[in-house]
């Protein structure tokens, strides 16, 4: 099972991302100064070209402890069918982060 799951076309589902340092202790992303999130998804051999970037409009940062990207989905932003991986990037106060450890997201066909 992948990390996200989507289905082309489908828009306006929420996919909460907790953020997570290396040992699993959730990352209070306020405190650390951030402000906005992003993301790029990219297939697997071009990860240099994204087939889909995600701008910061779409994220929340949400959570008791400012701990979750909250992705809310817009059909556009949803690449056709196939397996993909994602990075997201956390800006804010002079600093850029980007995880290190890639997403993996799998778009499923439409039926119907």
């Amino acid at each position: 099972m992948a990390d996200i799951e989507l289905v082309e076309g489908e828009a306006s589902d929420v996919y909460d991302i907790t953020i997570k340092d290396k040992d699993g202790n959730t990352i209070d992303l306020t405190a650390k100064g951030f402000t906005a999130i992003s993301m790029e998804i990219a297939l697997p051999d071009s990860l240099a070209t994204p087939t889909k970037s995600i701008p910061t409009s779409s994220f929340a940062i949400t959570g008791a402890s400012n701990e979750i990207a909250s992705w809310t989905v817009l059909a556009a932003e949803i690449p056709s069918a196939g397996n993909y991986l994602a990075m997201l990037t956390f800006t804010g106060g002079g600093l850029i982060r980007k995880t290190r450890r890639y997403l993996s997201v799998h778009v499923k066909e439409k039926i119907g």
